[in-house]
This record gives C-alpha cells, structure tokens and sequence, in this order.
C-alpha cells in the first residue's frame, strides 16, 4: 500500500519511494502520446496483474474518449464498489489522463483503497472538482491522504465530501491542510459529524484561509452553544467565505445570536446565508433584524421552514428596509399569515374590524378585507387624506362599493398616490379622514409587503407554503404596483381553499411576470 507523501518521500531523481513518477514527469505520459486503445490495453493489463475485476462502466467511458490533450470532462464512477486492487489499477487512467471531474460517490471506499486513490490524485494533479461523498469508511488514514492531496495540489478546487464522517480523529489533518490550502474554493462536508471538536478545529483553521468561497455545513446537528459560537468567531475573522450554508442544523435563535455577532464585524464578505430549518423563532428574528442594516455584501438569506411567525417578520421588516444589498429572500414555510392580532387582549372587543392602509405620507387608503359584518356588512374602499383633505387626483372621499361610474378604478386608486406604504390598522365602525388608525401589529403578509414596497432592488421572494390568503395577496398586490425590482415572487401552485367573496376577489390584481406558484 502506498503511504501518504511527504517532502521527504520525493527523491531529488524525480521518483518517489512508492515508485511513482514524480509530478514533473506527467508530460512523459502527456495525452497527446497517448491513444484510446492504449489507456484500454493498460488498464486490462492492471487488473489481470492485480487479480481484480475490470469495471465495463469506465471502459464504456474510455471508449468515448475523445480529445485527451485537456482535461476530459467527467470520469464517473458513482455507484461501483472499488476495494484496494481496483484502486490500484486506477493509477494506469490516472497517470496519462486528466479530468476535470472525478465521481467517486459511493464506491465503498475503506482506508486503504482511499488512501491509495487521493495519493495518485494529488500525484497525477487528475481533478480539479473530486466528489467523494457516501463513503463512510475512508477512515483516518482516509482523511490523513485527503489531507495531504488538499495540500499539495494546485488544481484541486472542489470537493464534496457529504455523508462521509470526518471525526475527531481525523479533523486535525483536514484542519491543518484548509489553514494553508492554496486551491480549494468549495467545500462540501454535510452530515459529516461536525459537531463539537471536529467544527472547532476547521473554523479555527478557516479563519486564516483566504482561498476558501463557499462552505456546507447543513445537516450537523450544530448546536445554539459552542457550535454556533465557532461559525460567529468564523465570521470574525474570515472576509472571503461567500456562501456558508447551516441549513436542517440546530442553531435556534442562541446560536443566531453569535452568527449576528460574527455579522456585524464583517462589513462586506458573506453573501449567501442559508438558515433553513434551525428551529428559529420571532426572538431570532430580533438579533437578525438589527444586524442587516451594518451588511453590506449579503444578497441571498433563506429563513425558510422556521417557525418565525407575523411577529418574527414584523422584527425582521425594518431591518430589511434598512439594508439596502439582499436581493433575495427565502421565507417558504415560516408560519407568515394574512391575520392581524390585536395589541392587548382587553381591547379585541373594540377593534371590530381590521384594514390595510396604503398612505402616502399624508394621507391613507384604507382596504377592508376582514369586517365585523354587524358593523360593516359589505367590504369597502375608503379613500381619504390624513389631515382631512382628500387623496391628490380625488375630489372627495369615497366608498367602494357600490361604486358610481364617476369614481375610481382599483388601477387608478394605486396611480393617485405619490409615494405609497402600507400599514395595518383597525377602526372602530367606519373610519374617518384624519383620524390615524388604531395601532395594532400587522400580519406578517402585510410586513412582507411593506419591505416590498420600500425595497429598490429585490429580486425574488418565496412565500410558498404560508397562509397568505386572500387578504395577503391584496397586501402584495398593491405592494407590487409600487414595487419595480421584484422578478420573482414564488407562491403555492394550489394554495388551500379559501371562502371568498366576489367583491374581495377584486381587488386581488396581481402581475403575471411576478409570479411564480411552484
């Protein structure tokens, strides 16, 4: 079995102990000199030597080898079962060609076959993107040879290793190659058990890693305490990390805390942050909401599938105002409804009726969607200016409906308002032009909604999987005639059946290119 390189292995001669050509000799089996029917024919010839079987799947792929001067596109092995022999007959592909991909996903590699493998690859220089993912039991002598390939090679700049343990036994190899790594641009290590010792030692290595852009923790169980507390200092430290993916880990609205922390010290670095599914709550959403405003390079957060509520978006909201870089956000399934609550349980009684209220800075127009038909049997527009006069481009008050030919469209109602917001409120019976309404917390559609309206440069949104109804779709709606970033608003293809009447279902307007019901 072939050790792990060292300095010291390379003789000055250009061989090494194991008998490998050294790096430089390459050109010696350079493509060019070389043919399909040769790489075939050495091939066979290595595993008749080495008692192995030849494996019809990477023939079939020889065979359709066409230019070998550059890389080859993909050598793909996912899914074959190599042990150590077939590794080793490998070497003769490896040494007279080179790939651009090399899949080795689910090929039951121990640690010697392992070993054997990252040793001709980081030999041969044979990838620049190695997946080697589903292997759980390349061992520490695995890892130790990872190691050393992620070290020594120059080429080397994606790897995957999903679902492929990296204990504690074996983190500190790894740790040591990331905080020198000259290459590796994307790291992939889902569910590999990071938890604990093995996190602490790659983010400690990764703060001095300048090289690295995109990093996948998700499915770790990292916690809110120590786990979260390493990504903050991560975060610190590290200015070039530009995707950091946690998502369906353990975070909660603790850890959250340190990830704001680590946040707020890096003015620009991160633009990509994925939570989805961390168990984040509306308190998470504070700590979150007064961090966005000091980022200025974030441009994607997904939240989604975390139980933040109206009230973790409204904590959310001017925090989004206040940032003026994301340009997508994922809020798929975070329990956003289209229901507003009153501010105090004692005064329900006397807030019979809940509006939404387009303004202009002046004035308010205020939408019924949802009445106390005791008090107000039919849904009704109401326009009017806030200090008494009525909306530029009205001539008096109006109520709709029923709706005299004279007055406005639903179209020409959003046109007449210079600068529009929306606002949740609640009156007592009908409203009257002046009186500022009730206060009382907007639902969290509404919330999304005003952040629409205020945003100049948001590119899509996922909503999908809320009960955003038809209340919230007026909301969004109206946010939309303002609103001219948005390219992409992704809803549910069948939300759930609602009861609604045909006078509400005017006022849901919304415009085709922005919508997208997946």
């Amino acid at each position: 079995m072939r050790e792990p390189k060292n300095e010291e292995s390379e003789g000055l001669g250009g061989v090494s102990k194991g008998g490998l050509p050294s790096r430089g000799s390459f050109s010696s089996f350079s493509a060019q000199n070389v043919t399909v029917d040769e790489i075939v024919s050495a091939y066979k010839q290595a595993c008749q030597k080495l008692n192995c079987k030849q494996i019809p799947k990477l023939l079939k792929q020889i065979q359709e080898f066409k230019d070998l001067a550059p890389r080859i596109d993909c050598l793909d092995l996912k899914g074959e079962k190599l042990d150590y022999k077939a590794c080793e007959a490998l070497e003769e592909i490896f040494k007279r060609v080179q790939f651009k991909i090399v899949d080795l996903e689910q090929t039951s590699l121990d640690e010697d076959g392992a070993s054997a493998l990252f040793d001709m690859i980081e030999y041969y220089e044979s990838a620049t993107h190695l997946n080697i993912s589903f292997n759980k039991h390349i061992g520490t002598r695995g890892w130790q040879a990872a190691a050393h390939m992620m070290r020594k090679t120059n080429c080397l700049q994606y790897l995957d290793a999903r679902n492929t343990p990296l204990l504690d036994h074996s983190a500190p190899f790894v740790a040591r190659a990331l905080r020198i790594s000259s290459s590796l641009v994307v790291l992939h290590l889902e569910n590999a058990s990071l938890s604990g010792r093995p996190l602490m030692l790659l983010a400690t290595a990764l703060k001095m890693n300048m090289n690295l852009r995109e990093l996948y923790l998700a499915d770790n169980k990292l916690n809110g305490l120590q786990d979260s507390a390493q990504l903050g200092n991560l975060l610190k430290f590290n200015c070039y990390i530009q995707i950091l993916d946690l998502r369906n880990n353990h975070i909660l609205d603790s850890g959250l805390a340190y990830i704001c922390e680590g946040l707020k010290e890096q003015r620009r670095g991160l633009v990509t942050l994925v939570l989805w599914n961390n168990q984040l709550t509306h308190s998470g959403m504070a700590y979150l909401g007064m961090t966005l405003p000091h980022t200025q390079s974030l441009e994607t957060l997904n939240l989604g599938h975390n139980p933040i509520g109206n009230e973790g978006v409204r904590n959310l909201k001017n925090g989004l105002i206040g940032n003026r870089s994301v340009l997508r956000l994922g809020l798929a399934s975070t329990k956003l409804t289209c229901e507003g609550e009153p501010f105090s349980k004692e005064n329900t009684s006397v807030l019979p009726q809940k509006s939404l209220f387009l303004g202009s800075g002046r004035g308010k127009v205020s939408l019924f969607f949802k009445e106390n038909t005791s008090v107000l049997p039919q849904k009704r527009l109401f326009l009017g200016s806030g200090r008494g006069n009525p909306t530029p481009g009205v001539s008096s008050p109006h109520w709709w409906p029923p709706c005299p030919p004279q007055e406005p469209s639903f179209q020409e109602i959003a046109s007449v308002l210079p600068q529009k917001r929306l606002f949740w409120g609640s009156g007592r019976g009908n409203p009257t032009p002046g009186v500022s309404p009730h206060p009382c917390p907007p639902p969290g559609a509404v919330a999304v909604a005003e952040f629409i309206a205020e945003s100049p440069r948001l590119l899509r949104l996922d909503l999908r999987e809320n009960e955003i109804k038809t209340g919230g779709l007026m909301a969004l709606s109206l946010a939309l005639k303002v609103n001219h970033s948005l390219l992409r608003l992704d809803l549910d293809r069948e939300p759930k059946k609602e009861s609604v009447s045909p006078q509400k279902l005017v006022f849901v307007t919304p415009r085709t290119p922005y919508l997208s019901p997946n």
